[in-house]
């Protein structure tokens, strides 16, 4: 994850797709999102993006290439989405966490646990929750794949109908 600063005049754009599992938000900053979620409340994905790349002012417009590649990944290219660049910025750990997130595949689960792991942090299930809580970018991070160590889904802030749709929906492509 790269960090935008806060100088940078880059116009914020925020819009809504309709999707198979509800209405998807996205914020983007330039070419790289900053925000993401399955709802249309703004000021709820406003609340996740951390205060330097926060934008003042959202300007209603669709970034075309972006928007193709969710049609794309909803179409059943469950890989389009990966090259879309993401911005968030926090503690080294979630970084590392935010990055170990995107090289869980789609089709593929794993347990908190085994994301405190691969994020170098023993035991750190709770850490790897706070991971997945404070994703700001959660269908390009994807925090839906991770699940608890039973297997079960456990917590997901767009709801876990919509994680289970996901997850499914994955598996179905894979």
């Amino acid at each position: 994850m790269s960090e935008l600063s806060s100088s940078e005049a880059v116009p914020s754009q925020v819009y809504s797709m309709s999707t198979p599992v509800g209405t998807c938000m996205v914020i983007s900053n330039g070419d790289a999102v900053i925000a993401c979620g399955f709802t249309q409340d703004a000021n709820r994905l406003l609340a996740l993006i951390h205060p330097s790349l926060r934008p003042r002012v959202l300007q209603d417009v669709v970034h075309r290439g972006i928007a193709e590649l969710i049609v794309q990944y909803f179409d059943g290219d469950t890989t389009a989405i990966d090259s879309i660049s993401v911005r968030q910025q926090s503690t080294q750990v979630r970084e590392r966490g935010w990055r170990e997130l995107c090289r869980v595949r789609p089709g593929e689960t794993i347990s908190y646990g085994e994301l405190a792991q691969r994020m170098d942090v023993p035991r750190g299930a709770r850490a790897a929750g706070q991971v997945c809580a404070r994703n700001a970018a959660s269908l390009f991070v994807p925090c839906h794949r991770i699940v608890a160590a039973d297997g079960k889904l456990n917590h997901y802030a767009w709801g876990l109908s919509v994680k289970r749709w996901l997850l499914d929906f994955e598996m179905a492509c894979s």
